[in-house]
């Protein structure tokens, strides 16, 4: 019993807190462009440009897991309008 409290514990402490980077992306959505979100989440690991002049990012963030063995990834992908302004983010777990 004390192991299913333990892992519920763990869930909703996980699924309750936002990375910094998603907190931020949530915060400048339709306003923010490129040169200021590459300052405050860095570079990011894929960028495509569209024909129409669209542009989507993506960062991946990968590591091992602290409870046994394991890895965990976690991606952004983001879409930059023709203005470079961020228009839309998702939050993707890889």
């Amino acid at each position: 019993m004390m192991r299913v409290w333990a892992v519920v514990c763990f869930s909703i402490l996980i699924v309750g807190c936002a990375s910094p980077e998603a907190e931020y992306l949530a915060s400048v959505v339709g306003y923010a462009t490129q040169g200021p979100v590459r300052k405050e989440i860095g570079s990011s690991k894929e960028e495509r440009s569209l024909a129409s002049g669209e542009s989507i990012w993506l960062y991946r963030y990968t590591g091992t897991t602290i409870f046994g063995p394991g890895k965990w990834c976690h991606a952004y992908e983001l879409r930059f309008d023709a203005q470079k302004v961020l228009r839309q983010w998702n939050d993707v777990y890889c």
